[in-house]
């Protein structure tokens, strides 16, 4: 489910639109068992030639993962970020995502790989999730 921002606003601001967009999309969270993967994505960072600021992606990706922590009805709520993603903003922002999903950079095959081994690198969550499914299946 993606989400963001249209307008550049306080990185508070911007967690609350997030945060009622999934509000608005879940409803009740009445279907038990869910799992959520929440994009964000502000749509001013959309083509532009930097991502949002760290910190920026950091404070409204820890909001929303600890929003969806909160939601007793899931089984798990993930967060990744997109919007100008490319090689080395995982490793400036760490651990406040689960993982990037990718624009143009997905289409340069040096740029994707700088991607992937940033996250081979760093251990990402999204890596350990893969291992472990691999072990349940």
């Amino acid at each position: 489910m993606c989400v963001g921002e249209s307008e550049r606003v306080s990185a508070a601001e911007a967690a609350g639109v997030c945060i009622r967009q999934l509000v608005s999309a879940l409803g009740d969270t009445s279907q038990t068992g869910a799992r959520i993967v929440a994009a964000y994505e502000p749509k001013w960072a959309i083509g532009a030639v930097r991502p949002a600021p760290v910190e920026h992606i950091a404070f409204i990706c820890a909001a929303v993962k600890e929003w969806l922590a909160d939601q007793k009805l899931l089984v798990e709520g993930q967060v990744i970020y997109g919007g100008s993603a490319g090689p080395g903003l995982l490793s400036q922002i760490g651990r406040s995502v689960d993982g990037l999903f990718l624009g143009r950079f997905a289409h340069d095959p040096v740029a994707l790989g700088g991607v992937l081994d940033e996250a081979l690198r760093l251990g990402s969550p999204a890596s350990n999730t893969h291992s472990r499914h691999d072990r349940e299946g």
